[in-house]
């Protein structure tokens, strides 16, 4: 019996074209992703093969997650179908046995749920194959990776999957019940993805996804590029783990199922059965009375209560409903998690709960949900009298063809619309419990306005597929492959990015608490007016189609929506029409005509040609700016700039320079006028932004000429997407570069990817000039014209805002409805300067003679008074350490969250509200990014504005690598040692992360090339080592001499090869090889405690023994390890407890190692707990985990 069973479900699923459908769609999918780079499957993949081993795990997972519809749609078919064909009772009166029934049936719909996930493994295949693939993206071919996905992902996932949902449609007989079980297995990997996030979290992250993506990801986290094309997952460790764990949930889910289930059907309470009265016996004939007379009304009232009792049935009707009470239930569970941590960031940074966090945590946990419940509900809804077999009923009343689909659509809308409200209570209650009483009502209101009005989108599109299709799960098929199709392919494959194209595209908007919704507002309101009144026509196109009654065919229905084409009903639509293509000819004049619309491709052609048409100018030389005075007129209610440059440029070449080349922007801000005596115009380029001057009279070696720019930008309209966020109502933040011409061909326009160059038949390359390049070392690391000048700014704003820039205030005044601030510095500095205004508050302090200002919102000051103290710290050890400060003042300027990051300019510092400023210091042992932050962008007014690198491999080892350094010895001097191990920790997980990451090669740190997980992660990492090796005051002293020897120096600027010598000169002999390691080399260590016990001693101190295993390993630059002899100091630890319970480093030495096994045995005064090998993590550990070990009491026999 279980062999007919089995072989008829397979029959029913293979005959259907679903199967091979969603085959089809993921095969395509994957296809695209192997053959393009604009297709991404999981994240990006770099620099690893399109189909190594790591790649195929990476997309088999992923695709896993969203096949879980599929696999809900095949089990459900497989368990429900007697059911809803009324087939049920007649099956179950058959001699079958319950096994042969539910085990037939369910591994038919099994084995019918791997079949599309196979197309996972063909899409690479074929992919893999094609000619247009660069073939050094392509590996071997490794059967091992393809079968090593199919055992970890694909066969356990579908099993549990499986097993949920045919467990509870078998129970409940219900399709939107097994879906919520489908949406309860993807809560808790959202779960299990938060933990991870967390380094103490992560075994119990690893365990409770059920889908094990993030046990793998874990796993692997530490793969190179080298590791991940050529090594296979093992199943092994936790990854074994958590698959037995989840195939067993699915065993034994399966096994209740079995134990409860039978063939009587539902359960049914019995009812009391009442006592009736005797029966009183009545004629057989009685006389008739006539019937009361009614009067039938077909107005507009009569219409319009149909409509309204039609939405209560299906409103109310769908709100009271068990499933839906469920769902919210279920999109509740999958919000709080993320809701629960909405508090930290990364790296254990504890912050407020600010409104926008909120709302953006809000609609990641809830989007997909919502899509889910509109795309669920669309074909519940449409299709709720024919599943109830009411249709015929309905069909025959007297109600106009817009009642039963205008109820419908606004139901669905109404169902969003409770969700969304939920949603903004939730999170109100969320900033309650935090204790923080800002709400920002209209900010939930507003956000949650343009999210509602996306939604209706998305409802309407779905009723409409479900009309025109007529087929329930054919709709849900079309509506998520058009979703898909417009993500994939549309934006991704075909780059088509006009939100006028774009079913629902809008220009997006980020909220900020300075500037509010920001100039996105304006664009973001009309292209969803615009798709408001495409709603509109499809709207009406499905009341036309609308099925009613048993014509079912399209020719028929066509038919009928002729017939229902009324007058009234196509003044409506050429009425809506009309309206809609003047919205859109509105928005095209003002994205298009009004402002540049410059499509990515496009853009990425012109940055091609550019490089074609004036690469050849690269080594003309060009004057240096010597001093740059800049009037700057800022109108920023109107958004509009006005600026005038003037500059010095003189001749420090040994040559004559006949002509001048500027480069500038071809579109958004214009360059009006450039004012150069004696010159003539002989280039023009306005597409490309190129133009040259040829000079009256040569420019001799030394001599000087001026020369004044002035640009304008005026905002006009709005714009596809903003383009200038630089420029708001509050908080304009821009730099030079916005507006004033760079001197000569910028070869930073050209298009740096791999890919891209490659299909615009551009030769390769390289990343940064090599280090030994001797041109290059006469460009420093931020400027390409200037070196060391005179700076000086007067810039203008509205009376009620402050601008700042670098240098002094020299004078502040009021003009003609202007507020004019003229500021200098005091020394010369390099051409990177930044302009700021906005509605400030200003905390003002002093440390000696430099005047410590923060200019903040008012309503962020949590933390503006521990800015200050952190700028007081900066100054007062980098003041002793390295050199005097150069300016008369250090300050802090907050800046709209456009962007993330603080950054230093001379004396200035600009610093996003999204990072420091909503931080929560209130718990000590919180970490303190405020600090280190501050620390960091303080130390470059030495690491940068002082001492500056050549444009060559290793500049940010001399900038940004020496601030992280400086940052972490003043968090070590004013914070514990636990937060500074913390910080550290996360920092080499971060650099081990990254490493696989690497789209073209990993370097050593003292070659890094702008990577931004070697100068922060691995530099800070390499230099508490060398500081903790060699010790603090000789790094110190070291870094005084260099920067004493370099300062302020004029070309050829100084490179990482002068830093390593000036280390080396404070370095004994026996630790050279280690400064070797640390910089010239990608060294990793295995450093792992074996075996680890104590015993007490008679004088009540304890003998702790302990063996480890020592390795090390140099890397190439895709991470391909090679064995080193070890021969290196390296500190072994031993902890106890302190007072709290919490590990204390009771003792710590530092031995030669030479031998990869090695034994210790060191007597402490207090009962160990563990022990270690390099316990701080000096070096760079491949598994730091298992440095140290728990320790325990050594049994010893009389």
């Amino acid at each position: 019996m279980f062999k007919e069973i089995f072989s008829f479900e397979l029959r029913q699923h293979f005959t259907q074209y679903m199967v091979y459908v969603f085959f089809l769609i993921t095969g395509l999918l994957v296809f695209g992703a192997v053959v393009s780079n604009n297709i991404s499957i999981g994240g990006d993949t770099g620099n690893v093969y399109k189909n190594a081993p790591f790649v195929i795990a990476q997309y088999t997972a992923t695709i896993g997650v969203f096949g879980i519809v599929m696999i809900t749609a095949f089990m459900n078919s497989a368990a429900l179908r007697d059911y809803q064909q009324k087939f049920d009772q007649i099956i179950f009166s058959t001699p079958i046995n319950k096994g042969s029934f539910l085990f037939g049936r369910f591994l038919g719909g099994y084995i019918t749920a791997l079949v599309p996930f196979l197309g996972v493994f063909a899409g690479i295949l074929v992919g893999s194959t094609m000619p247009w693939v660069e073939p050094e993206r392509i590996g071997p071919f490794m059967p091992e990776a393809y079968l090593n996905s199919l055992l970890i992902f694909i066969l356990p996932n579908t099993l549990l999957v499986a097993a949920v949902v045919f467990a509870l449609a078998v129970a409940f007989r219900s399709v939107i019940v097994s879906f919520i079980g489908a949406v309860l297995l993807l809560v808790l990997y959202v779960v299990s993805q938060l933990l991870v996030g967390d380094l103490d979290n992560e075994t119990l992250g690893m365990l409770l996804d059920p889908f094990a993506i993030r046990t793998c990801i874990i796993a692997t986290k530490y793969w190179t590029v080298a590791d991940k094309n050529t090594m296979v997952l093992s199943l092994s460790g936790y990854v074994l783990l958590n698959r037995l764990l989840w195939i067993g949930v699915a065993l034994i889910i399966l096994l209740v199922t079995y134990v409860s289930f039978n063939f009587s059907g539902k359960r049914t309470k019995r009812k009391k059965v009442l006592e009736q009265p005797p029966a009183i016996s009545k004629p057989m004939f009685v006389q008739l009375e006539p019937l009361p007379s009614t009067t039938l009304h077909y107005d507009r009232r009569a219409r319009w209560r149909q409509f309204i009792n039609q939405i209560k049935i299906d409103f109310l009707g769908t709100i009271r409903s068990t499933p839906f009470i469920v769902l919210l239930f279920v999109g509740l569970a999958n919000a709080l998690p993320s809701l629960w941590l909405v508090t930290e960031a990364s790296g254990d940074v504890i912050r407020y709960p600010v409104t926008y966090n909120i709302i953006s945590t809000l609609e990641g946990a809830f989007f997909l949900f919502i899509y889910a419940i509109i795309i669920y509900y669309s074909g519940v809804l449409v299709w709720r009298e024919r599943d109830a077999r009411m249709d015929t009923f309905y069909d025959a009343y007297a109600y106009p063809d817009w009642v039963m689909y205008l109820a419908k659509i606004i139901s669905l809308i109404g169902l969003v619309g409770i969700i969304l409200l939920m949603s903004i209570t939730i999170g109100v209650f969320v900033q309650l419990f935090n204790g923080y009483t800002r709400f920002q009502f209209d900010v939930y209101l507003i956000d949650m306005g343009f999210t509602w009005v996306s939604m209706i989108f998305i409802a309407v599109l779905s009723i409409f597929i479900h009309v025109l299709v007529n087929n329930k799960y054919l709709g849900y098929f079309v509506i998520i492959a058009y979703l898909l199709f417009q993500e994939f392919v549309l934006e991704s494959a075909w780059e088509v990015h006009h939100n006028l194209l774009l079913f629902g595209g809008y220009s997006g908007y980020t909220y900020s608490d300075m500037n509010g919704f920001g100039p996105a507002v304006a664009g973001t309101v009309w292209f969803r007016i615009y798709w408001l009144l495409f709603c509109g026509l499809l709207s009406l196109v499905a009341i036309l189609l609308w099925v009613r009654g048993k014509e079912t065919k399209l020719t028929q229905r066509l038919e009928i929506a002729q017939q229902r084409f009324t007058p009234t009903m196509r003044s409506i639509a050429i009425g809506i029409a009309g309206i809609w293509l003047l919205v859109g000819g509105f928005i095209f004049y003002n994205t298009n005509i009004l402002n540049d619309y410059i499509n990515p491709e496009v853009a990425e052609e012109r940055q091609a040609e550019y490089e074609r048409q004036y690469k050849k100018y690269e080594s003309v030389a060009q004057p240096r700016i010597t001093s740059a005075k800049y009037f700057i007129d800022l109108e920023p209610y109107e958004r509009n700039l006005y600026t005038r440059t003037e500059l010095v440029l003189k001749n420090k070449t040994s040559q004559p320079i006949d002509s001048l080349h500027l480069t500038y922007n071809s579109y958004g801000i214009k360059l009006v006028e450039v004012m150069l005596p004696n010159a003539q115009v002989v280039l023009d380029d306005s597409e490309l932004g190129y133009r040259i001057y040829q000079l009256g009279k040569p420019l001799l070696p030394g001599d000087s000429l001026a020369m004044t720019v002035r640009s304008a930008y005026e905002s006009r309209g709005f714009e596809n997407e903003v383009s200038l966020e630089q420029v708001v109502n509050n908080g304009s933040f821009f730099n030079q570069t916005l507006f004033v011409p760079a001197l000569g061909y910028e070869n930073s326009r050209e298009l740096t990817g791999r890919q891209e160059r490659k299909d615009h038949d551009l030769p390769k390359r390289d990343r940064m000039p090599s280090i030994d390049d001797q041109r290059a070392k006469n460009q420093n690391y931020l400027s390409d014209d200037a070196d060391w000048i005179h700076y000086e700014t007067v810039m203008s704003t509205v009376p009620d805002q402050i601008a700042v820039a670098p240098g002094t205030l020299i004078k502040e005044w009021e003009e003609n409805g202007k507020r004019y601030f003229h500021y200098q510095l005091t020394t010369k500095v390099l051409n990177f300067g930044s302009f700021i205004s906005a509605r400030y508050e200003v905390l003002r302090d002093k440390w000696n003679d430099v005047d410590v200002e923060i200019y903040y919102q008012p309503e962020h000051d949590y933390n503006v008074e521990r800015m200050a103290e952190a700028v007081k710290l900066s100054l007062e050890y980098y003041s002793e350490k390295f050199a005097p400060y150069p300016h008369e003042q250090a300050r802090i300027i907050e800046f709209p969250r456009y962007a993330s990051f603080a950054q230093a300019f001379p004396g200035t510092m600009p610093y996003s509200e999204s990072i420091g400023f909503i931080e929560n210091l209130e718990d000590e042992d919180t970490k303190d990014r405020v600090l280190h932050v501050v620390a960091h962008e303080m130390a470059h007014q030495w690491w940068a504005h002082q001492v500056i690198g050549a444009n060559v491999q290793g500049a940010t080892l001399l900038s940004e690598t020496m601030a992280q350094y400086a940052a972490l010895m003043v968090m070590k001097q004013h914070k514990n040692e636990k937060s500074v191990q913390d910080y550290r920790r996360y920092e080499v997980d971060n650099y081990l992360r990254s490493r696989g990451a690497e789209e073209r090669k990993e370097v050593p740190l003292w070659l890094v090339e702008n990577m931004g997980y070697i100068h922060y992660q691995k530099g800070s990492n390499v230099m508490y080592a060398l500081q903790d090796y060699i010790g603090e005051d000789k790094v110190n002293q070291a870094l005084y001499n260099y920067a004493q020897e370099v300062a302020y120096q004029e070309p050829p600027y100084t490179t990482s090869r002068d830093l390593l010598e000036h280390f080396r000169a404070v370095t004994p002999d026996s630790l050279q090889p280690f400064v070797t390691d640390l910089f010239e080399r990608i060294t990793l260590y295995s450093n792992r405690t074996q075996e680890a016990t104590y015993q007490k001693l008679e004088d009540g101190k304890y003998q702790v023994n302990f063996t480890t295993q020592s390795e090390k390993f140099y890397a190439d630059s895709l991470g391909a390890e090679t064995e080193a002899p070890i021969k290196d100091w390296i500190d072994i630890g031993v902890y106890a407890a302190d007072e709290e319970g919490e590990d204390e480093l009771i003792y710590l030495d530092r031995r030669k190692i030479t031998e990869s096994e090695n034994s210790f045995s060191v007597i402490v005064d207090r009962q160990p707990t563990k022990v270690g090998i390099d316990p701080n993590a000096l070096l760079v550990d491949r598994v730091p985990d298992d440095n140290t070990k728990k320790v325990e009491a050594e049994i010893t026999t009389d």
